[in-house]
């Protein structure tokens, strides 16, 4: 019994002896791999084999030590994530929503024009911020392989879907002329309501605008000037636009007009005002679109002429078609000195 705690001590100091010598073995080994670091002489560092990757981010580092026994140490390796890639997720994901509400608020009225026109402008500012930090991004990831592919294709496709509509616009700002007015009667265009200061046109404005949209021109047909009301106004209403002023004529004779307000889908507000003036042979039907905000319609006002002109002669041919204008009688004349010769009866 006496020699019991005696041998019980002995194991102790076995044990302490291989862990000592275990941490020893282990502090050499890494102090190896400082000097291979390039910063002293010494062995280089261990080289990374096997089936470990650097994105499971552990390495294998294998030494023999004195004795037989082998020695395993890991070391965790940190693979980075770009910034770049993570700026351009973040202002990619801003400038969206940025970009998409305000077109609700505008449209309700919610905020001015001038507030819209800004919180835009700011939007357009983070998508293009978003796109540069992302292909940026792209490069960088491509040359130091660290991570954020993902972080930067959402920063490029949020970017690219907010720039959509505002390279759209610049299209049509380069194909349309810069106008705010198109009527079918340039000399004397229907009046409207709102109270807008329009800017002069030169002549070369007016002759692009006229190759522009050939179709914006003012109709004449052979229908009353009151049933010809009656058939802008129900155009006018199927299209939505929100009738302001109406006036119908009351002889055929007479002259009509209409005024309606018209929201765009980006809120922003056209009026368009129709005439409907009647004479002997029917009546002529001129049209007019105005935009009340902005130095630039983009080719809206023209469009809606056309389009309008266009429907409505597709109206008045249905109509012309299902019941067809009654022409007066012709009575034919006989020559009296003709004489008809008529068969005795029976």
């Amino acid at each position: 019994m006496a020699g019991h705690p005696h041998h019980v001590r002995r194991g102790h100091h076995h044990q302490d002896r291989h862990r000592y010598a275990g941490q020893g073995r282990n502090r050499r080994l890494l102090h190896a791999g400082r000097r291979g670091s390039g910063r002293g002489p010494g062995r280089g560092p261990p080289r990374f084999t096997g089936s470990l990757s650097p994105r499971d981010s552990l390495v294998q580092m294998a030494s023999s030590g004195g004795g037989g026994h082998s020695v395993r140490a890991f070391m965790r390796i940190l693979i980075r994530t770009s910034k770049w890639a993570i700026w351009s997720r973040r202002l990619g994901s801003f400038a969206l929503p940025l970009a998409i509400i305000p077109v609700f608020m505008h449209r309700e009225r919610m905020i001015p024009s001038d507030t819209f026109h800004v919180i835009e402008a700011l939007a357009i500012a983070c998508a293009i911020a978003a796109l540069v930090l992302g292909l940026g991004a792209y490069l960088r990831l491509w040359f130091t392989g660290d991570r954020g592919w993902g972080k930067a294709t959402l920063g490029i496709l949020f970017s690219l879907v907010c720039l959509a509509p505002a390279l759209y616009g610049a299209s049509l700002a380069l194909r349309y002329p810069m106008v705010v007015d198109v009527s079918t009667d340039p000399t004397n265009p229907p009046a409207i309501m709102s109270q807008v200061v329009l800017p002069a046109r030169a002549l070369e404005t007016e002759i692009a605008v006229i190759a522009a949209f050939p179709n914006a021109r003012a109709r004449a047909y052979p229908i009353d000037a009151q049933q010809m009301f009656d058939i802008v106004l129900s155009l006018v209403t199927e299209q939505g636009w929100d009738v302001r002023q109406r006036s119908r004529p009351q002889t055929p004779l007479e002259t009509g007009t209409i005024n309606a307000i018209v929201t765009t889908w980006l809120g922003w507000r056209d009026e368009v005002a129709f005439r409907i003036a009647g004479d002997v042979e029917g009546s002529t039907v001129d049209m007019r679109s105005v935009s009340l905000q902005g130095r630039h319609d983009l080719g809206t006002n023209g469009q809606r002429v056309e389009g309008f002109m266009i429907a409505l002669d597709d109206a008045v041919t249905r109509l012309l078609r299902d019941t067809p204008v009654a022409l007066p009688e012709q009575e034919t004349e006989v020559d009296p000195s003709i004489e008809v010769e008529t068969e005795p009866a029976g």
